[in-house]
This record gives C-alpha cells, sequence and structure tokens, in this order.
C-alpha cells in the first residue's frame, strides 16, 4: 500500500514537474520573438588607445565576400565577410569623410584631405583621385555613368567615371554650415538633378549641364539622403517635416510631421522621425507614434517586420515591431553609432563612434 502511494506520489510530482517545464518553454518561445548574436568586432584603428570621437563617417559597403568601412582617421579598409579578417586597406593621411558608392567594379568616396577617390573593390588599389579643394561628406549618386556629389564648400560636382570633370556649380555658402550634421545624397528624375546645399537650399540642376533650374530655401537644413518618385520629391528637413516637393517646381505638394530621417517602405508608405518620436503613415494618415529613448537616431532599417533604430551618442539599437511601434527589444553593443546601419539579409553591421566594425546577426522566429 505505501509503496503504491509513494508511486502515485512521484508519478504525479513528475507529471507536474514535466508540464511545467513545458509551459515555460513556450512562454520564453513566444516572448522571444528575435534573437540577436553578434558574428564578429573588429577595430579598425589599432594605433592607439587615445582616438577622437568620430562623426560622419560611412557607413559599411557589402559587396561579395567584402566588407568595406571608412574610417574618419585613417582611410579605407576591406575586411572578410564571413570572419572579418582584414584583406586590404588604402590609406589616406585625414581619413574618408563621405559614405561609400559602388559601380562596376569599383568604390567612390570623398575624402577629408580635399580629394574624391576611385578605388578597387577586390584590391583596394587607386584608380584616380580629384581634387575638390574641400572636404566631401556628401555621399555620391551615380548615375548614367556619371558621379554627382556635392563637397562641403556647397560645390556641386559631376564627374565621369575616369574622374575628368563635366561641370560644377557653386551655391551660397558659410563657415557655420560645418557645424551642421552630415550632407545628403542628391537624387536624379530625368535631366533634373536634386541637391541639398547648405542653410536650407535646396536646387535643381540640370544634370547633364549644371545649370539651374529652381532654387528653394527651407528654414533648417536637409541632412538625411533625398528621395524621389515620378510626383514627388522627398526632403526631410532637421527639426522640421518630411516635404514632398514637385520635381518640376519645387512648390509643396503635402508635409508630414517628422524631419530629421525617414524611411519609405510598402508597409507603411513612409516611417519618420522628429527628434525623439517614430512616426509611421499610410496613405499621410499616422498609423502609429512612439516615443524612442534617445533623440535624432539614424533613418532605420527594416528587417522582416521589424524597424531597428540606431543613435548617434547610446551604444545599442532599438527594434520595434513595424505594425504597431511595439517595442521589442534593446542590444547594447558599445558606444554610440558614427554612420547609420547596413543591413543584408538577417545581418547587420554597425560602425561605432570609436571606431568598431561590429558584424550581428539577427535570428527571427
Amino acid at each position: 500500500m505505501r509503496k503504491n502511494v509513494l508511486l502515485l506520489v512521484l508519478t504525479c510530482f513528475l507529471f507536474i514537474s514535466w508540464k511545467w517545464q513545458d509551459l515555460s518553454f513556450r512562454l520564453s518561445t513566444d516572448s522571444k520573438k528575435i534573437h540577436i548574436k553578434s558574428e564578429w568586432v573588429v577595430d579598425t584603428f589599432k594605433q592607439g588607445a587615445l582616438r577622437a570621437n568620430l562623426i560622419n563617417n560611412s557607413s559599411p559597403l557589402i559587396q561579395g565576400n567584402f566588407v568595406v568601412q571608412g574610417n574618419a582617421i585613417d582611410g579605407l579598409k576591406a575586411y572578410n565577410k564571413k570572419t572579418g579578417k582584414l584583406i586590404w586597406s588604402f590609406n589616406i593621411s585625414s581619413g574618408v569623410a563621405s559614405p561609400l558608392a559602388f559601380h562596376k567594379g569599383n568604390i567612390y568616396f570623398g575624402g577629408a584631405d580635399g580629394f574624391f577617390y576611385s578605388v578597387q573593390l577586390k584590391t583596394g588599389l587607386l584608380n584616380w583621385k580629384y581634387f575638390s579643394a574641400s572636404k566631401n561628406t556628401s555621399k555620391p549618386l551615380i548615375f548614367d555613368n556619371t558621379i554627382y556629389w556635392r563637397a562641403d564648400n556647397h560645390k556641386v560636382y559631376a564627374l565621369d567615371l575616369k574622374g575628368k570633370i563635366l561641370w560644377s556649380y557653386s551655391g551660397s555658402f558659410s563657415s557655420g554650415d560645418f557645424l551642421v550634421k552630415g550632407s545628403s545624397r542628391p537624387a536624379v528624375l530625368r535631366n533634373n538633378l536634386y541637391v541639398a546645399l547648405g542653410q536650407g537650399d535646396l536646387v535643381a540642376l540640370n544634370r547633364k549641364t549644371g545649370q539651374l533650374k529652381w532654387k528653394i530655401s527651407f528654414p533648417q537644413s536637409i541632412t538625411e539622403d533625398l528621395n524621389i518618385s515620378a510626383k514627388c520629391l522627398f526632403a526631410p528637413v532637421l527639426d522640421s517635416h518630411l516635404f514632398c516637393l514637385n520635381p518640376s517646381n519645387g512648390k509643396t505638394l503635402w508635409k508630414l510631421e517628422g524631419g530629421s530621417s525617414v524611411l519609405q517602405h510598402e508597409k507603411a508608405d513612409i516611417y519618420q522621425v522628429l527628434k525623439n518620436y517614430a512616426y509611421a503613415f499610410k496613405n499621410r494618415k499616422l498609423l502609429w507614434k512612439k516615443q524612442l529613448k534617445e533623440s535624432y537616431p539614424f533613418p532605420p532599417v527594416f528587417v522582416k517586420k521589424y524597424l531597428i533604430y540606431a543613435f548617434y551618442s547610446r551604444g545599442s539599437i532599438d527594434i520595434l515591431y513595424s505594425k504597431n511601434g511595439k517595442f521589442i527589444e534593446t542590444y547594447k553593443f558599445g558606444r554610440g553609432l558614427s554612420a547609420p546601419i547596413t543591413v543584408e539579409g538577417n545581418d547587420l553591421y554597425l560602425f561605432s563612434v570609436s571606431a568598431y566594425l561590429h558584424k550581428l546577426r539577427l535570428n527571427i522566429q
């Protein structure tokens, strides 16, 4: 009798224990929608522990098995995408100043030394360099075998792929413009080139001749990239609004709250940021608005159904559910970022203000 009672108690205990473990496992699985793993981290600047706080750097460029990173201290480096091992380096005494552009096997970028560069992806060898006599922080745009970019003295350049100057355009300039964060990438529609200059100026130029077509001014600068469709030139004005402009004449068609960064995506049309608030709009109607943990993130990136926000001064990323803005997770990796995140599939590539390059893997359930 006693043995039967003990056996019954033991059976009940094992049954309850097994059910509790099963419940815990299911709760854990259901609550953990996304898991982040560090694949590798490399120090792109090893000449000493003391280093400046890097700003306005290039985002990692992913091409084939290469991860190419511009460094604002000493130049350009290429790493193996799988291992993080250094493949080649290209030294520039004053460092890389602009985001990187890739076209037909070559990398194009601006330096802080007054030169604009073309370098081979596979070897890191120099093709040519062009002297602009100014720091070059604007991301180049390559269209119809022509390279367009804006130097920090607000001069717009058009070069062919061999580095020959085709034309240049000079906008208004003052020394205070150097205090503005970053420079936006130009945009092209048909024969028009659209460029954000300093002090809130936006110009439309003939992309073949550089002739001015129209010019408008905003109260604040445009520091994020210009985007364009057949009917709308999207201009995110810092601390203000996202403007939809008529590409033909620059007149405002509509505007939305927000302005420091923007992501266009079919899920919500537009994800927009103003200071520390994130917005999602569909047909210009607000879907949701969420407060972020810090002001002025980089433009968000999209990975499947998630939005990922990274910040200049905080060494972490925030992950939100794109449908309703629900906060999912924060991942801490060190100090803040000096450039927007680059996404390839489920992999994130981040470059920190202390010159560390990170590869993160997102395992999404």
